[in-house]
């Protein structure tokens, strides 16, 4: 991947730890300025979780305390709370998103904090990404997982004599280039894809994952990203990702939809195609694309987080999506008169 090659670091290796010897919390507002400067660090303990320490001064105190009692007179709204600023050790300017810090102790003049984050993310410069607009997403996919072990077969492109593990596959979908590659040894599936009419920023970043969340049944999202603009310019985010569950194919399409093992590869990149198709053209209320999950992706997200809870959330949970899906399918509207509404009821 052009651009997201300079940035593999990021990934593998739990638990890590990145040293920023600058951090800042600013305020929600560019105009605010940094409201306490010092150093810090972040851990990833795994990839579901950004946790940091900060250690720093307020440079006008009186201006930090109403800041923070701002944060707290308003905790559920996220522009109210503070922003996490960092430069690395290789002196890269990093935005660590929106959090809500703790304060632990003061230690002479200087503030101890820790907290949250959800991503890091570098903004737009030149000559850092590649030429072409472009989207790249890597996920982080175990070997040992049942989805490791079906990409590592349906990417069936013999391995290169330079990478013997790195399996790949070109697939047309309305009339867009998407390459996937996977390396089980780096755990690493890569998809990327150049901008069209039908892939688009933002959009085009989150469509890429939901047809493998659909299919199984995990909660699949990108771990490293890239949304190149072209002619050098991209942003790059590093994004916390949940963890797999072991009863994944019960909320998983997949296993219905591969009988045979003869059959697999091409009915798997047929019901990826299907799947994302359907997804790019769907339209929200206001006739534009949907940024966030589409309703059928949702409904396998809400199965897997049922399957982590008791019987009684999965049977419920299950009941729902049925009569969502079954909504979908047929509006009430459409019910015909002659309907038997005394059979339906004794169902």
């Amino acid at each position: 991947m052009a651009t997201l090659d300079k940035w593999l670091h990021l990934l593998g290796g739990y638990p890590k730890t990145i040293i920023f010897p600058q951090m800042s919390l600013d305020g929600c507002n560019d105009w605010a300025g940094p409201l306490l400067v010092g150093s810090g660090e972040l851990r990833l303990p795994d990839p579901s979780k950004f946790e940091y320490t900060l250690r720093g001064c307020p440079p006008d105190l009186a201006n930090m305390m109403r800041w923070t009692r701002r944060a707290q007179e308003n905790p559920y709204q996220t522009t109210a709370q503070f922003r996490l600023m960092g430069t690395d050790t290789s002196g890269i300017d990093w935005n660590l998103g929106w959090t809500r810090p703790e304060f632990q102790t003061i230690e002479g003049e200087e503030w101890l904090l820790t907290g949250q984050v959800d991503s890091m993310m570098k903004g737009e410069d030149v000559q850092d990404g590649d030429a072409i607009s472009s989207v790249e997403n890597i996920f982080e996919i175990p070997r040992s997982t049942a989805m490791g072990q079906v990409l590592a077969r349906v990417l069936g492109t013999p391995p290169s004599q330079d990478n013997p593990g790195r399996r790949e596959r070109v697939l047309d979908v309305l009339g867009t280039q998407i390459r996937f590659c996977y390396d089980p040894n780096s755990r690493q599936l890569a998809v990327s894809a150049p901008t069209s009419s039908a892939f688009f920023h933002p959009y085009a970043e989150n469509a890429l994952a939901q047809p493998l969340r659909i299919m199984f049944g995990q909660l699949v999202f990108p771990r490293l990203i890239a949304r190149n603009f072209g002619q050098g310019r991209a942003m790059i985010s590093l994004r916390r990702t949940p963890g797999f569950i072991r009863n994944e194919s019960f909320a998983a399409l997949l296993a219905s939809s591969m009988p045979s093992i003869d059959g697999e590869t091409e009915n798997f990149w047929k019901l990826y195609t299907q799947i994302l198709s359907y997804i790019v053209e769907a339209r929200g209320s206001d006739d534009s694309p949907n940024f966030e999950s589409n309703s059928v992706t949702r409904f396998h997200e809400e199965l897997n987080q049922a399957t982590r809870g008791t019987r009684w959330v999965l049977a419920l949970t299950l009941a729902s999506v049925v009569e969502g899906q079954t909504k979908m399918l047929v509006q009430p509207r459409e019910r015909r008169d002659d309907v038997d509404e005394a059979a339906i009821a004794s169902l």
